[in-house]
């Protein structure tokens, strides 16, 4: 009620930020007519270092809220019938639910950046099973640039930072069974190594800084500002 009668949303509201086509795409029908869309990706903290070579990993690893609406059961599901080394980083009501579903699985809590970062260099990959929508998935960004591939839901629009067969794989949202097995082709080291090679070259050729992030943000001010 107050968005649509104090903040006048969507109604009155006519130009817009979206990070990414995929959350243009699902925004828009609620959207009006004339309503102007400017694409500014988030900015990605992180430096340039060498790749990792996930090949020589072993676990897969998940970064967020242990949640239904996450995937995070499922991805539990997933792992324990692969009988994969799998890292929940995060915490959330599903805990106790995750670790009767998989046991061997570690979780590590909520960890500041820097443990974040550390656990992604030991990732053979990044796994992201959400059942919602979500924004653009800076973790699989984050991802890309140390190297290491990512599987994604096909609902999230984070799968829009991976091409799927190339830079990691896409899956079924929902399905446990087709998670299954992109969790078992990665278990190929010739798969996940091309994967991670592929990941980190496609990232730092257009790298998501910080400085790109304010350029873009800028432009976007002027031409509200002044009808650019």
């Amino acid at each position: 009620m107050v968005q649509r009668r104090v903040g006048g949303l969507p109604s009155h509201i006519t130009q817009y930020i979206v990070p990414s086509d995929f959350a243009e795409r699902v925004h828009n029908p609620f959207l009006p007519r004339d309503a102007r869309i400017y694409h500014i990706s988030n900015p990605v903290n992180v430096r340039k270092s060498l790749p990792v070579d996930v090949a020589e990993n072993t676990m897969f690893l998940f970064i967020g809220r242990l949640s239904q609406e996450k995937g995070a059961h499922l991805f539990a599901k997933a792992a324990e019938e692969a009988s994969a080394a799998v890292t929940f980083v995060g915490g959330g009501p599903c805990l106790s639910n995750i670790k009767k579903i998989c046991p061997q699985a570690r979780v590590t809590g909520w960890l500041d950046e820097e443990g974040v970062m550390q656990h992604l260099r030991k990732a053979r990959a990044l796994v992201v099973p959400s059942l919602s929508y979500e924004t653009q998935g800076v973790t699989v960004l984050e991802a890309a640039a140390a190297g290491v591939p990512s599987i994604v839901s096909d609902v999230v629009c984070a799968r829009e930072a991976v091409t799927d067969g190339i830079t990691g794989l896409w899956f079924r949202g929902g399905d446990v069974g087709d998670l299954l097995r992109k969790i078992r082709a990665l278990q190929d080291p010739n798969i996940t190594r091309g994967m991670g090679s592929a990941s980190y070259d496609k990232y730092w050729e257009k790298p998501f800084t910080i400085e790109k992030h304010v350029d873009e943000l800028a432009t976007c001010y002027e031409r509200v500002l002044y009808g650019k």
